[in-house]
């Protein structure tokens, strides 16, 4: 008797569940929209998100290209054009590595010309007979060149 009491309220329990799940899963049908995308022609009506400042001179006219900066007053004024930081990191074999870059004897590099490569320096010459030498250092002292 005990057993057909159970298999009863087993039985009443899980039909009730099953009925439940089919009132839940008809209610979220009716909440859930259906999902539609976007078309074409609504993207291309929107405006470009990007702003784009103009640089004016003191004339009102519009500047436009490298080397202008916009103050705080409208008023623009040339920046100065940055120098690249030149630095030799390692000389192998007549090859120099400066700013991440192999070079060797004779090559330009940032407007100057390898004119000599020796152990712990490289001489670089311009085109206006001005010359720059870079030299070899490092941080650690245990490291020496010779």
């Amino acid at each position: 008797m005990k057993y057909i009491i159970l298999i009863g309220l087993a039985f009443s329990i899980s039909f009730s569940a099953k009925i439940d799940l089919k009132i839940i899963d008809e209610q979220i049908i009716a909440i859930k929209p259906k999902r539609v995308g976007v078309d074409v022609k609504s993207i291309t009506k929107l405006k470009d998100p990007f702003i784009f400042l103009k640089e004016k001179t003191k004339d009102g006219k519009v500047v436009k290209g490298r080397g202008t900066k916009v103050t705080k007053k409208g008023v623009t004024r040339k920046a100065k054009p940055k120098k690249p930081k030149i630095k030799l990191m390692a000389i192998l074999n007549q090859n120099a590595l400066i700013t991440n870059k192999w070079y060797k004897l004779n090559s330009r590099v940032y407007g100057y010309t390898i004119v000599k490569i020796q152990p712990d320096r490289i001489v670089l010459k311009a085109k206006n007979r001005k010359t720059k030498i870079l030299f070899l250092y490092t941080k650690n002292k245990k490291i020496k060149m010779k």
